[in-house]
């Protein structure tokens, strides 16, 4: 990596383009992913979509709070990937999650940002923080419903209540593919594109995973259930598809004529896209 690609890369980042890639995102995140052994992040349903509640969800709370949202998001998402050891603790410095987020200088803004966000998240209750007086801050990362509970890893709360014939409704949990940081897509979306990612993830594999079918979603279903706005699913829905993350296509539904026929978008997430690494885009 030359110094000039990666000057255009956090250029990008500091001017609001949200479709260039920055290397050290990408370097950070390789190095994270060996000390977490290449794991995919298990992400609660609820984080995503409301259960009988009316309170918005965790997700959409997070990026509706105030200036910030989409880091504290992405933030989270982060904290959650690396908090796999006992306790459920990370200690990294702010300058190494604002570099894997691809935030604008690292160093001094982007670490401002990242303080900023964990700060939020532990007054809402979704991390602890200890330490501090120039030392690197060690978050403990609490559950993924914002309540303040204690966390534990989805997967091993699911055998642990299967063993007991307990239920286990409330730890179903989607996969979120380490690929999102390790090949540099992360930094790239904004936050109605990471919520609606999110969304269609949760709605894909509670699908079983069915690799032909897709998603659509009434207005009512989006409000009711992922907390969600019309607008919020045009931006987001509309900047995937640019990023040929997601496909669109036309349904026809109901009743049809000659002068007139019902239609609805269906959504299909095309999580293979992220195998692959974005096209590097450099500024002129």
């Amino acid at each position: 990596m030359t110094k000039a690609t990666e000057l255009a890369g956090r250029r990008a980042t500091a001017v609001g383009d949200p479709r260039v890639v920055v290397p050290k995102s990408v370097e950070v995140a390789a190095v994270l992913s060996e000390r977490v052994r290449h794991r995919d992040v298990q992400l609660r349903r609820a984080f995503v979509r409301r259960g009988k509640s009316t309170r918005p969800t965790p997700l959409m709370h997070m990026l509706r709070g105030g200036r910030g949202g989409v880091v504290r998001a992405k933030l989270y998402l982060s904290l959650l990937w690396m908090a796999v050891g006992e306790g459920h603790s990370v200690t990294y410095p702010a300058r190494t999650w604002a570099t894997l987020l691809g935030l604008a200088d690292p160093d001094t803004r982007g670490s401002r940002r990242v303080t900023e966000a964990l700060a939020w998240l532990a007054e809402e209750s979704f991390v602890e923080i200890h330490g501090g007086s120039g030392a690197p801050l060690t978050v403990v990362v609490k559950s993924e419903r914002g309540d303040g509970s204690r966390y534990s890893v989805p997967g091993a709360s699911i055998k642990r209540l299967q063993e007991a014939g307990r239920p286990i409704g409330r730890e179903v949990y989607d996969k979120v593919p380490r690929s999102l940081w390790t090949n540099g897509w992360l930094p790239l979306l904004s936050g109605p594109e990471l919520a609606c990612f999110l969304v269609l993830l949760s709605a894909r594999q509670a699908a079983s995973d069915s690799a032909d079918s897709g998603s659509w979603f009434a207005s009512s279903l989006l409000a009711d259930r992922y907390d969600m706005s019309d607008d919020t699913r045009q931006r987001g829905m509309r900047g995937l598809r640019d990023l040929g993350i997601v496909s669109v296509k036309p349904i026809v539904v109901g009743r049809s004529s000659v002068d007139y026929q019902r239609s609805r978008k269906q959504y299909k997430l095309l999580l293979e896209r992220l195998d692959a690494s974005p096209p590097l885009e450099t500024l002129k």
